[in-house]
């Protein structure tokens, strides 16, 4: 999903059609849903970073992982991209797509249409480890944590309300229990 389309526009004389001189960065099915007129190859579950020298481990596990965490709420693996990247670089997200000002560990962008989940997701390493440091956890269980947040956002679940907090907290404690099945 991850990726911005470096795109010329240009204006035909009657100002209705445009021709587009475009270079795809990425795949992206924000560019299927923007650029309808490309053939882009699915790719389901990618990582990317952006600003951050971190480095994501097993990550043939962690794909097989979320795919089970989709799969068993009876959806289906659409195209699902996870951006790791610094404060600086997710604090500038969240100012300018949400308005919001404060740090945060996860911004999540929904392109979900039915029961293909498919989304863009954007997690801070560094809040991650300030995070599994606040709470006494070790920064990989913190990052599973927030991984399957972040489709379970996907997938409908909210966390604004207490009840909904309480919710999610219970299944991401369930991703984190599949995750440690699934590895044996």
């Amino acid at each position: 999903m991850y990726g911005l389309p470096k795109v010329n526009y240009k204006t035909v004389q009657n100002k209705t059609s445009l021709a587009l001189n475009v270079e795809v960065i990425s795949c992206s099915s924000f560019l299927r849903k923007f650029v309808p007129l490309l053939k882009i190859k699915n790719m389901p579950i990618q990582f990317f970073t952006e600003k951050t020298d971190f480095k994501l481990t097993q990550k043939q596990v962690i794909k097989n992982w979320i795919k089970q965490i989709i799969i068993s709420e009876t959806k289906r693996v659409g195209e699902v991209s996870y951006i790791f990247c610094n404060d600086e670089y997710l604090q500038e997200i969240n100012e300018i797509y949400l308005h919001h000002t404060s740090l945060t560990d996860i911004i999540t962008f929904d392109y979900t249409e039915g029961k293909m989940i498919s989304g863009d997701i954007f997690i801070s390493v560094e809040r991650v480890k300030e995070n599994a440091a606040k709470f006494n956890v070790a920064f990989e269980n913190e990052l599973l944590r927030v991984l399957a947040h972040g489709v379970l956002h996907l997938m409908g679940y909210k966390d604004k309300k207490t009840d909904e907090k309480k919710q999610m907290r219970e299944m991401e404690e369930k991703s984190i229990a599949l995750f440690f099945e699934l590895e044996k």
